[in-house]
């Protein structure tokens, strides 16, 4: 048997599935962003499909009953039970095969259906089978053919196939017509005569119809261009641009948009027309066209609309308020309140017996609202008070809860549920309480305060006033118990309750410490007015690798960011000495930078750093202008000031350099600047880990000599400057003793 093995899918095993059906689905999403949108209903059947099919090997094929064989391919007869049999037959050129014993058999152009039955007749003559011995045929192999596809496709051109592949699945192949193509009209051409026309609508909407055609050897496929072309939108299962043919009109297409939606609106359907340059609209009733049994013909760029039915009731009475099930429920003639009323299941327990209300709507657009008693028309259905309802009346409830009016009880503080609670008679300070929760922890050893809106009337104005007071302060002992008296304390409507809080028992504050201490991390703060320095010794202090002119602290609180630190002033000993000015100073720059911490604040203290930073316009940078960095790091020098630096590291100040704007940032992000002496410049100290700033004159004109200078080294080399070229300034009066002179 020619080819490689058979691979059983059944073997594959979940992921393995679930792998390759994912990457079909990517291929799938690949292939449709490719390709052109679809323009009528068809085309999205060859973008979405994936089908490989022109190197699939010819084993893994399966020929269908239908499938008619030709020369070259194989036949493999078995037969098993009394009778071991399995040879391969190849049908030659005159379209036999030649079993031993059986003679040869004509098999050409015979189904493979009619080919079994065949094969198994002639050799139940030669072999006397019985009912133990068993016969099967299989096409063990197949042999390529050749086709060729033409007219509006995608990718045009000649490509092999198994005999075994339908049109449908070879035009899916090679991605189907193109938006011009048809896909009503696809001509299969053999030996100069059209053999068949396929739809593709007629094969999606019945696949096992015998559009499913088969090609064989030198075919010819023909897509033609696009025909009669409308589209349908509205209330249809499918709104699409669709192909018609010659004769089909509005009953075809909305069979092939899937029929009407169940809220299609069917007497009246809108059929926009472009005809003689100019735009039309025709109403077409869909209900006397399937009443007489006739169809409407449409013409090419038509687009029908299928409209939605209005939603809008007339024949409901709407129930609202203290009704056990509110909503809206159909009115029938002669419907009275106790008809609805027993639809809605009766009223409330809460709904106020006594009076509700008909809001009706008059014929003038004005509004009539009729008042009767529920309870009336409860107790007696041919009362006075069971009015006839109308259509779109509505059924007020009243309820007794919205009536009364809700007074409102605060409770606020050191409880476990803080809110507003409805005042009834007889609150006391206890069930507020309770209602809230209880006092937490945090109310241990404090008091409670009660506040009530007093209204004060002065007697000779007449004028009333409204203050709030305190009425009410009581003790909680540890045990977060009030006393009897404060218990049965009344509470009246609008009083607001305050469990104070307990002041010492705040909540931990942590802080966060990193970098050069012995033991870096978190820590609580012992109490509100701890110092940086308290907090560095509880660290372990510092290594000898800290640098503490670059340590930094980090707050959170109220988003400061970053706060200037000077650790080296906060851990500099204090002076030897007895005058007390001396001291007040040194006392005062140690606290300046020992701050208090706050909760949530992070310290920093980063390793020894022994360089300089220099950056801006410097003539190193001029000198290398492909430098990306725009920086440079130097050893540290004691005691240097910043132009020592830039002259022996930076090679000195650059072209545009504005001298009296270098900034040096200190390593705690103190800046410093050039200060104008009397005597000249006098430039900065820098510390170690400092970072000198040399700005510019002008930002613009740098850059735009910069691009200008990137242009002329694309085109031509620069020239050499000349030295001494700069232009004469000449005064007016120069100018004019010149002029007078040449005379």
């Amino acid at each position: 048997m020619r080819g490689r093995p058979y691979t059983d899918p059944d073997s594959l095993s979940a992921e393995d599935l679930q792998k390759m059906i994912n990457i079909e689905k990517q291929a799938i999403i690949e292939k449709a962003l490719a390709l052109p949108p679809a323009r009528v209903y068809g085309h999205e059947y060859f973008r979405r499909s994936k089908l490989k099919m022109l190197d699939n090997p010819r084993q893994e094929l399966r020929a269908p009953d239908d499938y008619r064989l030709q020369s070259g391919d194989d036949l493999t007869i078995l037969m098993w039970g009394q009778i071991d049999y399995n040879q391969v037959f190849t049908i030659d050129e005159q379209g036999n095969i030649k079993p031993p014993l059986v003679g040869k058999i004509a098999v050409r152009s015979m189904t493979y259906k009619a080919v079994k039955e065949t094969i198994r007749q002639r050799f139940s003559k030669a072999y006397a089978l019985e009912d133990q011995t068993k016969l099967d045929v299989a096409v063990s192999f197949m042999r390529d053919i050749t086709a060729h596809f033409t007219g509006e496709l995608i990718y045009p051109g000649t490509y092999r196939f198994a005999p075994t592949t339908s049109v449908f699945n070879a035009l899916a192949a090679i991605s189907g017509p193109n938006q011009l193509g048809s896909v009503r009209n696809i001509a299969i051409r053999r030996n100069g005569t059209t053999v068949k026309n396929l739809d593709i609508y007629e094969y999606l909407q019945n696949p096992n119809s015998s559009e499913n055609y088969f090609l064989q050897d030198n075919d010819y496929v023909v897509v033609g261009t696009i025909g009669k072309t409308v589209h349908i939108g509205g209330e249809v299962r499918r709104p699409h641009n669709y192909e018609l043919r010659d004769g089909e009109g509005l009953n075809e297409l909305i069979k092939f948009a899937g029929g009407l939606g169940g809220a299609a609106f069917t007497r009246t359907i809108g059929i926009k027309r472009y005809t003689n340059s100019r735009a039309a609209l025709i109403d077409v009733n869909l209900d006397s066209l399937a009443l007489m049994h006739r169809n409407f013909a449409l013409e090419n760029g038509d687009s029908i609309t299928i409209y939605r039915v209005p939603i809008a009731l007339s024949n409901y009475v709407a129930v609202t308020g203290a009704a056990r099930l509110e909503g809206q429920y159909e009115v029938r003639p002669n419907d009275r309140i106790s008809d609805i009323l027993y639809k809605s299941t009766g009223l409330r327990d809460d709904a106020d017996l006594t009076r509700a209300y008909i809001i009706r709507n008059s014929g003038n657009q004005r509004r009539q609202i009729i008042p009767f008693s529920p309870e009336e028309v409860l107790k007696n259905n041919n009362s006075a008070q069971n009015i006839r309802l109308q259509h779109l009346d509505t059924l007020e409830l009243v309820s007794r809860r919205e009536v009364r009016q809700n007074f409102a009880v605060k409770v606020s503080g050191a409880v476990r549920k803080e809110g507003e609670y409805i005042f009834a008679e007889g609150l006391t300070l206890k069930d507020a309480l309770y209602w809230a929760g209880g006092m937490t922890e945090e109310a241990a050893n404090n008091r409670i305060e009660i506040s009530r809106l007093v209204t004060h009337t002065d007697p000779q104005t007449g004028i009333s006033t409204s203050e709030r007071i305190i009425v009410q302060r009581s003790e909680v002992s540890p045990y977060l118990v009030i006393d009897q008296t404060a218990e049965q304390f009344v509470v009246q409507p609008f009083d607001h309750i305050f469990v104070r809080r307990s002041p010492d028992l705040d909540a931990p504050l942590l802080v966060n410490i990193c970098g050069e201490v012995t033991y870096p991390g978190k820590y609580t703060l012992l109490n509100r007015n701890e110092r940086i320095s308290s907090l560095i010794e509880r660290a372990g202090g510092m290594t000898p690798y800290a640098f503490q002119l670059g340590g930094k602290l980090f707050r959170n609180n109220d988003t400061l960011g970053y706060v200037q630190l000077s650790l080296d002033k906060t851990f500099e000993k204090a002076p030897t000495t007895r005058k007390k000015k001396k001291l007040r100073e040194f006392e005062a720059e140690h606290d300046k930078y020992d701050y208090i911490l706050f909760d949530s604040d992070s310290i920093y203290i980063p390793k020894m750093r022994n360089v300089v930073t220099l950056r801006g316009a410097l003539g190193h940078f001029d000198a290398h202008p492909n430098d990306t960095l725009a920086q440079i790091s130097v050893p540290h020098h004691p005691n240097q000031r910043a132009d020592f630096y830039i002259e022996q590291y930076g090679a000195d100040f650059g072209r545009y350099a504005k001298r009296m704007r270098t900034y040096v940032q200190q390593p705690n992000g103190h800046t410093e600047r050039v200060q104008r002496k009397w005597w000249g410049k006098r430039y900065p100290k820098v510390e170690n880990g400092a970072t000198i700033i040399v700005d510019t004159t002008d930002r613009r004109k740098k850059n735009y000599n910069a691009s200008k200078n990137a242009k002329r080294t694309k085109s031509k080399p620069l020239k050499k400057k000349r030295i001494g070229t700069k232009p004469l300034k000449i005064s007016p009066l120069a100018l004019r003793l010149y002029s007078h002179c040449s005379y």
